[in-house]
């Protein structure tokens, strides 16, 4: 983040289809609108803003989640609330679009959403939202229609394993997910 303009967030990344490399995290201090940026090793500079993702409601994101479909769609996963709001791009990020608004069918246990994590498999979508209810605490849930609405798999990680977990994320094995 640039000092006077720039919010920091933890940041995603994903490598595109084409080869390229998109990112979010960056917020404007003011409006709260979303910078993408694309790494391209073919051009100088190598890493541009690719778009601007603007929200609404427009929010500090504090670890929004980047995912790129098999059709080569990309969604953005933001905060809002206790609950998500999914927004699309066909064209590697240039452009954004509402795809789908409160996409979970049960909120998550507190409105301090600190990090969300998205994977593809099979035709599914698995999320993460890790979240702090007074300790930091993690919901997953899945999608088997693209992302556009999501159920909860389980609410309360930290009821379930006695852990509260700091950080989350999603490897795909094998056409399998894999929760770390």
């Amino acid at each position: 983040a640039d000092d006077a303009n720039e919010l920091a967030a933890d940041p995603d990344m994903i490598r595109l289809r084409s080869g390229k490399l998109l990112a979010s995290g960056l917020q404007d201090k003011h409006s709260y609108h979303q910078t993408i940026k694309v790494y391209d090793p073919d051009n100088t500079p190598r890493w541009a803003a690719a778009g601007t993702l603007i929200a609404e409601p427009s929010i500090i994101q504090k670890g929004p989640a980047l995912l790129q479909l098999p059709s080569g769609r990309v969604l953005i996963f933001l905060a809002a609330g206790t609950q998500i709001d999914v927004y699309f791009s066909d064209d590697d990020g240039a452009n954004w679009e509402p795809y789908s608004y409160r996409a979970l069918d049960t909120p998550v246990g507190a409105a301090d959403i600190r990090q969300i994590k998205a994977g593809y498999s099979s035709g599914e979508v698995v999320l993460l939202v890790q979240f702090d209810d007074g300790s930091p605490n993690c919901a997953q849930f899945a999608s088997d229609d693209l992302g556009g609405r999501f159920t909860e798999v389980e609410g309360d990680w930290a009821a379930q394993t006695a852990e509260s977990p700091e950080a989350i994320n999603i490897v795909e094995v094998e056409g399998a997910f894999l929760v770390v």
